[in-house]
């Protein structure tokens, strides 16, 4: 799996899954739709119609350990990644 990939949880034990696919990174909520995030900068990505923005950080051995999710920097949220395999999910978002 690519260095993105993984399940990641918010302050509020909401779960996110990032998955990559074919050079592409991509946003599923359990139960909500996926979506693609287009590439800004390095470890930066984008919702293509919206102004939300995720910026992948690294602990000190340079491996990814959060994502922060704002709305083009306002109110930020911060994703802890967590040591747990990508869920497998629905186009709907639903647990496989």
């Amino acid at each position: 799996l690519g260095k993105y990939a993984g399940v990641y949880e918010s302050e509020k034990a909401e779960k996110v899954n990032i998955t990559e696919e074919n050079g592409k990174v991509y946003w599923q909520r359990l139960g909500g739709r996926r979506y693609e995030v287009m590439p800004s900068v390095t470890d930066e990505f984008y919702f293509e119609k919206d102004f939300l923005w995720l910026e992948f950080q690294r602990n000190k051995k340079k491996k990814i350990s959060q994502l922060v999710f704002s709305r083009a920097g306002y109110m930020p949220n911060t994703w802890k990644k967590l040591e747990k395999q990508v869920m497998r999910l629905s186009e709907t978002g639903q647990e496989l």
